[in-house]
């Protein structure tokens, strides 16, 4: 392979008969490459304050793979819309946080944040922490205790007119 991150040229070459072959990108520019059941082209933009041509994967069906600082990103932005969801309902806000304590304190064989496309444990417990304090969002509600107040009020009830009813008989 030879790729000039400048012009952003690629060239892909496969041995076939003891000999190198280049390959003709697909109409999209990619190179399949059967072994990994990726594509292999090029993207443009900017990336750790360069901007220019870059190596990227793409899956089978041609969606873009991320990056692990993208991935990262998309799941705090997951994190919180989550937690934004949680406290719109009415439920404590520390929901998704308490999770991620207890998911944290399960994992024996992570990998090392530096390899993960998630954030760590700790990183994400510590987003979520920020996130709730920042916003002042309720960590004390009662999840669901009064809708449950309500139901048991009514059932009460349903089972007094029962009662009654069965005493005239």
């Amino acid at each position: 392979m030879i790729f000039d991150p400048n012009g952003g040229l690629l060239e892909f070459y496969q041995l076939k008969n003891r000999r190198y072959e280049l390959k003709q990108p697909d109409e999209n520019g990619r190179h399949w490459i059967d072994s990994m059941g990726l594509f292999l082209g090029t993207w443009q933009g900017t990336k750790e304050a360069r901007t220019g041509y870059w190596l990227r994967w793409w899956n089978g069906a041609g969606n873009l793979l991320f990056w692990a600082v993208e991935q990262i990103e998309q799941e705090r932005q997951a994190d919180t819309l989550g937690t934004r969801l949680i406290v719109a309902s009415g439920y404590a806000a520390d929901g998704l946080r308490n999770l991620m304590v207890t998911l944290e304190k399960q994992q024996k064989n992570a990998l090392p944040s530096w390899l993960s496309s998630h954030p760590g444990g700790n990183q994400r417990v510590s987003d979520l922490e920020n996130l709730i304090t920042r916003n002042s969002y309720n960590r004390y509600a009662y999840e669901g205790v009064g809708r449950h107040g309500e139901i048991q009020a009514r059932v009460k009830k349903l089972l007094q007119k029962k009662k009654a009813r069965e005493e005239k008989k």
